[in-house]
């Protein structure tokens, strides 16, 4: 029957040709190749029907420009034209030359489809508007990239959107705020990608008139901007979704002595209150129309301090939903009153069903989820069943990370825009959250070029076909380097050194503080130099005829872990050659005099390439960002820079004791201390204290009652709640610096006569007992499942794997809690899982199952 098929259609239609790509992004509908080329000459004539003067100009110059710079073919208008582009309905003659070729016969590409027609001596772009004439130009633009050769191939292109609604979002306020110029450099790629939104997770960085005290120095974007944005955009087929955060998240606001008494608590707007009503009134008064789309985001995700502070009497009366909901009517009348529907992130309502019914129905809600899941019902069906209007937003999967993890990334936005379109979304708000302060957008756009694939021809596309495309078609690159360079960089996710290739990797303490000692799991680091080489092996042999300066951002990454892997080689090399000189340098002072050169030489390089990453980060910085927020963002690298200098400054202090016959200065007293260990340790927990104790031995308070108790605790980042002494505690992320040990008294200042609570999550396939392996200084309990599994009161220093005991785990997810004590000195613990192959993102630990 398949060759049966084959050769009907030759019959019907003998010109057609299979096994061809176009290489396009987004993938147009339908593509029917033919036989033949279009050679591309000197110069070329357009002309254009049935357009109205001033609406496609635009695209005509892009085209201009796209022959110009691919091929030095010159475009100008002519009654002799090889290329025609018009709109049949409203020229007979353009019209008719349709039916000739049979373009726009099927009439269902909409407002935002086209046609596009290549012959070997003429070229046809039909579409009902000029903004689907504008989509067909940028096909045709990666065609014309896409070409090896000054010909294109013939082809018939029948496309259309699935979605109606294609929007990217990008985080502006937890980091980097763009420049203008680069702003109108998003939307121009946007644009290109036929996204037709574009929208800003916004905080305090908008400078309006009516509250100017919270707006940034020289980091906030004032409303006469976002309206010359906004005309920009419109250029582009591009409408500004307006956003701003309405309830939670709203600690940078709250900050300012001005606002403060707008706070139900630290971080939450107080809600429904006239004085929170007035205030967000006056903001999307001035907001709201500089914006061009008819849709603005009050955001309102993550209150998970509704029901505290100011809120509990009436949450205990009325009852979270009621009190969220009551928010989010009045906010949604003021936003009616000023022509917008309200936009709203749908995890409340989510966590709190009883919301749906609560809430005004033309509400567009956006259920979010970031993970590679095989179904995201959970998240689409109770949007479906109560009825209402939503766009599934997928993410990039970049917060708090080197590089965006952009294998998950795929994954999710291919799932949840498929399951999205079968359910009836309206639209496609893909994320890039720059929560981390140190992010290059530059360093995103394969994803964002990914999200904006799946949600104009949702499916599933191979990727390796979206790699061919996104590289020659974007980029002009037949290599396919950037991706290339890309699927190496993902091989660093699934090491346990690069933890997940989390940011915080790369502020891992390499220099201990003076007196002090550190260890360095050195495991895998070979393996990730290597692949960082290979990676950079593969962009230096780039040839992108277009945006070729992106590879820096890609190339810093790559030069970031060089580094991280080097480094950390140096340093113990460093370490050991100053403790053999320290072990012969009265018996061999030759030898120790080369030693201590070899380790000033190692230092000075080591501090030679920290010093270049810096400089490049304040290069990518200026190309994108305000100089908003640029010294949070250089702070660390001149804090480790410091460190080296001080290093370097007491290494030549022992020289120069050396070479006066004097004994040379221990390893920790140079901050030389550095060996290496076996093994990883568990670095990252939520923590909850500190909490004032009395007895130096015997049991302890429960301080955990008002949250259930130490047997129930189940934190999440950011939970708050107050103690029996009328203090408030919040559970709060840590990362720890260093690889063997959490150190308390570099995070809470009262750390004598207390004790802290730490926390994470163990993922497990099945139900097993695993050994926990700890040292704790004084004091420690752990609780496994609410089960307290181990107990010890004495005072001690921490010796990593002194203590051992066994974890009862069930299948899924194991709650671990740890009550840590001091009574003087020193305060900390370790604690890992020896025996256990083990990755986590952040807080949330897994055990990998090795027998798969």
């Amino acid at each position: 029957m398949k060759k049966i098929s084959s050769f009907l259609l030759w019959i019907i239609c003998p010109f057609i040709l299979f096994g061809q790509e176009v290489h396009i992004v987004p993938k147009p509908t339908r593509v029917i190749f033919e036989q033949g080329e279009f050679k591309i000459n000197e110069r070329l004539g357009y002309q254009i029907f049935g357009i109205t003067p001033g609406s496609i100009d635009l695209s005509i110059e892009q085209l201009q420009a796209e022959f110009q710079n691919n091929f030095a073919a010159i475009l100008s208008e002519s009654k002799q034209a090889e290329i025609l582009i018009g709109i049949p309905g409203k020229n007979e003659r353009f019209k008719q030359l349709c039916e000739k070729n049979q373009l726009l016969k099927d009439g269902d590409i909409g407002e935002q489809g086209y046609e596009l027609k290549i012959s070997r001596n003429q070229i046809l772009l039909a579409a009902e508007t000029a903004q689907g004439l504008f989509y067909g130009v940028q096909s045709l633009k990666q065609l014309i990239r896409g070409s090896e050769k000054s010909e294109l191939p013939c082809l018939t292109i029948h496309d259309a959107p699935a979605f109606k609604f294609r929007a990217v979002m990008d985080d502006i306020s937890r980091g980097p705020v763009p420049s203008t110029a680069f702003l109108k450099y998003q939307i121009r790629r946007a644009s290109e990608l036929k996204l037709n939104l574009f929208s800003y997770y916004i905080e305090h960085v908008v400078k309006t008139k009516s509250y100017p005290e919270f707006a940034p120095a020289k980091g906030a974007i004032s409303i006469e901007e976002w309206n010359e944005l906004s005309k920009y955009a419109a250029k582009y087929h591009i409408q500004l979704i307006g956003a701003f955060q309405s309830l939670g998240h709203f600690e940078k606001i709250l900050s300012h002595p001005k606002f403060q008494h707008l706070g139900a608590t630290n971080r939450l707007l107080n809600p429904g209150t006239p004085e929170s009503f007035q205030f967000l009134e006056n903001i999307y008064g001035e907001m709201a129309p500089a914006f061009s789309s008819p849709f603005f985001n009050v955001n309102c995700d993550e209150t998970w301090d509704l029901g505290r502070g100011k809120t509990k009497m009436l949450a205990d009366s009325i009852g979270i939903a009621r009190l969220y909901s009551n928010h989010i009517n009045g906010i949604s009348k003021i936003l009616s009153s000023q022509g917008k529907t309200m936009m709203m992130w749908g995890d409340i309502a989510l966590a709190h069903p009883e919301i749906f019914k609560l809430i005004p129905k033309e509400t567009i809600l956006l259920p979010w989820e970031y993970g590679d899941k095989d179904s995201f019902a959970d998240f689409i069906d109770p949007m479906v069943e109560n009825g209402f209007d939503f766009m599934v937003c997928p993410g990039v999967v970049n917060s708090n990370r080197l590089y965006p993890y952009l294998h998950q990334s795929v994954n999710n936005i291919r799932k949840f825009v498929a399951e999205g379109y079968k359910k009836g979304a309206i639209g496609v708000l893909n994320t890039v959250w720059d929560d981390g302060g140190r992010h290059s957008f530059n360093r995103d756009w394969y994803g964002v070029a990914y999200g904006a694939d799946q949600s104009w021809n949702p499916g599933n596309r191979p990727i390796t076909d979206y790699n061919t495309c996104f590289s020659r078609g974007i980029y002009g690159d037949h290599s396919e380097t950037l991706p290339k360079a890309i699927n190496k960089l993902m091989e660093l996710n699934e090491m346990e050194a690069t933890q997940e290739m989390n940011n915080q990797i790369f502020w891992s303490t390499l220099i201990p503080e003076r007196g002090e000692e550190i260890t360095f799991n050195m495991a895998e680091w070979q393996a990730v130099l290597d692949i960082a080489n290979q990676a950079d092996s593969i962009i230096q042999s780039a040839s992108l005829k277009n945006y070729a300066d992106e590879l820096q951002y890609t190339r810093f990454v790559i030069n970031q872990y060089k580094y991280l892997a080097e480094g950390r080689m140096q340093l113990l090399a460093a370490a050991g050659k100053y403790k053999k000189a320290c072990i012969i340098q009265f018996e061999n002072p030759k030898e120790t005099e080369k030693l201590l050169e070899e380790v000033t030489s190692i230092l000075s390089t080591c501090q030679i390439q920290f010093l270049s990453l810096k400089d490049t980060l304040l290069k990518l910085w200026k190309s994108e960002n305000r100089d908003y927020w640029l010294t949070y963002a250089l702070d660390p690298y001149n804090e480790v820079l410091s460190d080296y200098s001080d290093l370097q400054k007491s290494v030549t202090n022992a020289f120069t004791l050396f070479k006066q016959q004097e004994s040379l200065p221990f390893p920790k007293d140079v901050r030389l201390d550095i060996s290496e260990q076996e093994g990883s340790y568990f670095q990252y927990w939520l923590l909850c204290g500190p909490f004032p104790i009395e007895n130096e031995t015997g049991p302890l308070p429960d301080f955990l009652e008002p949250m259930g108790g130490e047997t129930h605790a189940k934190p999440i980042p950011g939970f708050s709640f107050n103690a029996k002494n009328g203090n408030e505690y919040s559970w709060i992320k840590y990362a720890s610096p260093i690889n063997d040990q959490i150190n308390f008294k570099t995070i809470y200042e009262d750390n004598t006569e207390v004790l802290a609570y730490a926390y994470c999550t163990i993922e497990s396939e099945e139900s097993k007992e695993v050994t926990a392996t700890f040292g704790s200084n004084d004091g420690i309990e752990i609780f496994c499942n609410g089960e307290k599994v181990f107990s010890i009161r004495e005072k001690r220093s921490v010796i990593p794997d002194e203590n051992s005991c066994r974890l009862p785990l069930h299948p899924g997810k194991n709650h671990i809690l740890l009550k840590v004590d001091n009574w003087q000195a020193g305060w900390g613990f370790s604690f890992r899982l020896a025996e256990q192959k083990v990755r986590n993102h952040k807080h949330k630990y897994r055990i990998i199952n090795t027998e798969k």
